[in-house]
């Protein structure tokens, strides 16, 4: 029969192993397993390998392995989002729906939110209203500005 390698006095030496900031594979030499055992067996006994200055040394790594520059964020092309439009009033039914970047969908829904009404009722209301006023080049900007 095979000698058990996690002892109570063992497995209570650990966590001032892990406080003297001895690495997890020197413990487990020590131990006479493999570290990936040691692992499993302290995440049973929920025993913490992380010394208390893990972050430092992750941090010294990463700057000796050139890794530590921040990245800028690339986000990914804005996808359009489908909106059904529906009329506030019933004489002309549209069935029908729109196109919006997330952007242009998160402010308009922003929008109606502060006007107590849905996202799909305030672009009614604004469609409505560019078509009443004919308003189409002003809200476009594609009329000439003369000079004065």
């Amino acid at each position: 029969m095979r000698k058990p390698k996690f002892t109570p006095e063992l497995i209570a030496q650990i966590p001032q192993w892990v406080a003297d900031n001895v690495p997890a594979d020197e413990i487990a030499a020590r131990v006479g397993c493999k570290v990936s055992s040691l692992r499993v067996r302290c995440s049973q006994m929920k025993i913490s390998l992380r010394s208390p200055n893990w972050k430092e040394r992750h941090r010294t790594t990463r700057e000796a392995n050139g890794t530590s520059k921040v990245q800028p964020l690339k986000l990914p092309e804005p996808k359009p989002v489908a909106v059904p439009v529906r009329p506030l009033r019933r004489l002309f039914t549209m069935e029908s729906s729109i196109q919006l970047s997330r952007v242009a969908m998160a402010r308009l829904r922003q929008h109606a939110d502060a006007m107590n009404m849905t996202d799909v009722e305030l672009v009614t209301l604004l469609i409505e209203i560019i078509a009443r006023d004919d308003l189409y080049d002003a809200v476009l900007d594609t009329k000439q500005q003369t000079a004065a």
